[in-house]
């Protein structure tokens, strides 16, 4: 899958008002979506992070196992929020939730906790 199909199918599957329940518990709730990002609302916060690092995300991790502490290793910017400039750790359970919705992965696994991080395997 290339980009621009990413981002059609993610603009056309999960449009503004989808509420996504969060792995950790809470939800994220899709406040825009433009050609260059999508915002979530999590909590009292609103969070943005662009298409492109969630695709990049999706397209190097394809056939593989990958973890939230993956992801922030991956692009810190836009997966760790203790990165300089930081990023948003909820970005990581947020790209999982929206590879689910698609279905380009079954399910999020484990208890999201030290040593236990949340994961997903994406299929080739």
């Amino acid at each position: 899958m290339d980009f621009d199909t990413f981002r059609l199918l993610v603009k056309g599957i999960i449009p503004v008002g989808t509420v996504l329940q969060n792995p950790g518990g809470g939800t994220s709730i899709i406040v825009l979506l433009s050609d260059k990002e999508i915002s979530y609302k999590r909590g009292d916060n609103t969070i943005k992070v662009d298409f492109r690092d969630l695709f990049d995300a999706y397209d190097n991790f394809k056939g593989k196992k990958v973890s939230t502490s993956d992801l922030k290793l991956f692009n810190p910017p836009t997966f760790d929020s203790n990165a300089r400039p930081a990023g948003h750790s909820c970005n990581c359970t947020f790209l999982f939730m929206v590879l689910c919705r698609l279905p380009l992965v079954v399910g999020i696994e484990d208890r999201g906790v030290k040593g236990h991080p949340f994961f997903v395997n994406i299929p080739k």
